[in-house]
């Protein structure tokens, strides 16, 4: 069983292909979201005791964060894309067993004007 976020994610880019059917573009992009909160959870969470890269170190507070600092350089549909993204792996994760809680439940998706 998969136990690293860097095999959950990849096992997560699995299901999007053969069993969500996912457009290659909605593959490619989620795959770059998470690698890049998997990039900062790394850095975020290098002092904390535990194993790098274990579930355990996902949180909300993480989340949240990660979204604050994304909030400064990106533009709001870009930071919706990348929330949902997250909220999919981390629901997924839930689902199949991987994980206790889905932390990204509480991020909220604000309206986004197109």
């Amino acid at each position: 069983m998969a136990q690293t976020l860097p095999e959950l994610k990849s096992a997560f880019m699995t299901h999007l292909e053969s069993e969500k059917h996912a457009s290659p573009n909605t593959v490619l992009a989620y795959g770059r979201d998470l690698d890049a909160m998997l990039s900062f959870l790394e850095e975020r969470t290098k002092d904390r005791p535990g194993p790098r890269r274990a579930r355990s170190q996902l949180d909300v507070y993480v989340l949240r964060a990660w979204l604050g600092d994304l909030a400064r350089t990106c533009k709001p549909t870009s930071v919706a894309r990348k929330i949902a993204s997250v909220r999919a792996f981390c629901r997924w994760m839930k689902q199949k067993g991987h994980a206790e809680t889905n932390p990204a439940a509480e991020l909220a998706i604000c309206g986004v004007e197109k």
